[in-house]
This record gives structure tokens, C-alpha cells and sequence, in this order.
């Protein structure tokens, strides 16, 4: 699906600190994995103080990986090798899907899931040891993407979004080029599930724990959000690091995904800020540019008062 851009802006608004990381890696295997392209992107927004979500965004792609997604990367680089030293004659079978190449998809979706959904819950049993070790309160949600050969995935905790940028079917004939490729309506596709207690399946899983979620939608009175890292104070009453996770196949028709903190989407809809970054990137920005004009927009003229962070992931450049 040819290559991949990326770059994230961030603003810390009217806040005093900025409790919001980001982190973009393009190359995020290791020596063995090199024929697979994996990609890591995500976003870790700080709550109550940034300790959680800077070791987060430290430790989280080393325990996914470590939970199984380095194993299906190197699955994949030795699956690309072979296809590449393949006799021609085993082409024609090949596309009539009779190769075990053919079940790749489904395959190595099923176990790059598993391998978020360990990760995810092994980072958090190690933040809450450094909570305890060091006397951490604070705690952080958390969006990431990642590019595994031509399979995406998407995992989150908390109240952060990553939005797909998709081409409809009418419109797949759209003029290429440069710039012509954003000419094209693009359709907002929202990968991710807030979890917030005020949410009726949060608020079941959180009384369900023993807990209560307030008339104003508080997890035990305190806290809005229903899934982070950390939160020590909490983990007891229902919150939770158990991930919601998404995962597709890469096509044509995908443009650029959008990963942003709450901050951003509180003054943002996901088709208007599709809609916006279409048209930044139409007229000839780049992906830096983008995403710096978002920021503006959202703290400037929206008037976003909370941290502020977008990262903007483009296909196919």
C-alpha cells in the first residue's frame, strides 16, 4: 500500500502542564522483522500529572511486542522472503488464494489482537508497581495505530479517538497526483469506543464491580473515565486497562488516519476534522503542516482550553 507518513502537533492550552505524549515510530521491529513493514503510532493523554503516561508511552510497544507481535512480524518477514524467491509457476495458484498465503489476513489479525490485548494488560500490572513504588496517583488514556504489513490496528483505553480517512465507493475514480488524490470527498470512520462511566455498558461493568457512577457520570463520584492506565485509586472500583481493539485490511480507498486526545475532540467532530485535514493537504501542505493547522484551529479559534494533541498517519505517499 506504498508508504507512510506521519507527524503529530501538540498545545498544552490553558493548562499549566502538558500531560499529553506522543510517540510516531516507523521502523518499530527489530533486526529479524525486517521484511515486515511495522509501524507504532500513538497518543497517551495524562490525567492528574503526566508519570503514567510518559512510562506508557516508554513500555507499551516493548510489552506488545513481547506478547506475541514481534512472533507474527517475523511470521510475515519470512512469509514476504519466500514469496520473493517463489518460482513464477507457483504464481497462478497463489492468486486463486490455494496458498497458505491466502488466509494471511484472518490469520495474523487474530494474533496481533491478542498481542494488543496482552500488551495492554502486562503495561498496566507494571504501572501499577510503580504506583505503588513510587507513590504515582495519576493515570492516562491511550490511543494507538499499528501498520503490521498491510493490516491496521487500532486499540484504545479511555476517551482519546483514532479516526480512518476512507474514500467512498462513488468516488473511486478520483484524479491522483500530488495534491489531485485530496480532491475526493473522504468519509470519517471512527475506530475507537470512548469509554466513559457515564456510558450504560461502563456504568453495568463498573456497579458490576462493587462501585457507583454519579448523577453527573463520575466513576465512584471522582472520574469521568471508565478505562486508563493507572489510576491506582480506582482499579478496584471498576477501572479498568482491558482495551476496545479494531483491525482492518489496508485498501486504495484508505487515505490517513487522525489519533487525538479528548482535548481535540471536544472541539472537533470526526468528519469535520477529516473534512478540515482534506483540505490542508489539497492545498499542498504536508503532514506536519497539517497537523499544525489543526492544533492552531482547535486552540486558537475553537478555543480548546485543555491539552491538545492530533497526529495525523497518511497511506499511500
Amino acid at each position: 500500500m506504498g508508504s507512510l507518513q506521519a507527524a503529530y502537533s501538540e498545545d498544552k492550552g490553558s493548562r499549566l502542564t502538558m500531560e499529553d505524549v506522543a510517540v510516531i515510530s516507523h521502523k518499530a521491529g527489530t533486526s529479524t522483522t525486517a521484511g515486515c513493514r511495522l509501524s507504532f503510532f500513538a497518543i497517551f493523554d495524562g490525567h492528574g500529572g503526566a508519570s503514567v503516561a510518559r512510562y506508557a508511552a516508554d513500555h507499551l510497544h516493548g510489552c506488545i511486542m513481547a506478547a506475541g507481535l514481534q512472533q507474527e512480524a517475523e511470521r510475515l518477514a519470512a512469509a514476504a522472503a519466500a514469496a520473493a524467491t517463489a518460482p513464477a509457476a507457483a504464481a497462478p495458484a497463489a492468486a486463486a488464494g490455494d496458498s497458505p498465503g491466502a488466509a494471511q489476513p484472518a490469520a495474523q489479525i487474530k494474533q496481533c489482537r491478542a498481542a494488543l490485548a496482552e500488551g495492554f494488560r502486562e503495561l498496566d500490572r507494571r504501572v501499577l508497581e510503580q504506583c505503588a513504588a513510587a507513590g504515582w496517583q495519576d493515570g492516562c488514556t491511550a490511543v494507538v495505530a499499528y501498520v503490521v504489513g498491510d493490516a491496521v490496528l487500532v486499540a484504545n483505553v479511555g476517551d482519546a479517538r483514532c479516526v480512518l480517512a476512507r474514500q467512498p465507493q462513488a468516488a473511486a475514480a478520483a484524479p491522483q497526483g500530488e495534491q489531485g488524490r485530496w480532491r475526493a470527498p473522504l468519509k470519517a470512520i471512527t475506530l475507537t469506543r470512548e469509554h466513559k462511566a457515564i456510558f450504560p455498558q461502563e456504568r453495568q461493568r463498573i456497579e458490576k464491580a462493587g462501585s457507583f457512577v454519579s448523577g453527573d457520570g463520575r466513576l465512584a463520584g471522582r472520574i469521568e473515565v471508565s478505562r486508563a492506565f493507572g489510576d491506582r485509586p480506582f482499579k478496584r472500583q471498576g477501572m479498568t486497562a482491558v482495551p476496545d481493539i479494531q483491525a482492518f485490511q489496508l485498501s486504495s480507498r484508505d487515505a490517513f488516519l487522525l489519533l487525538a486526545c479528548d482535548g481535540f475532540w471536544g472541539v472537533f467532530s470526526p468528519q469535520d476534522a477529516v473534512d478540515y485535514a482534506r483540505r490542508e493537504l489539497g492545498l499542498g501542505k504536508g503532514v506536519k503542516q497539517t497537523c499544525n493547522r489543526l492544533i492552531y484551529e482547535a486552540i486558537r479559534e475553537r478555543k480548546c482550553k485543555d491539552n491538545c494533541t492530533v497526529m495525523l498517519v497518511a497511506f499511500g505517499c
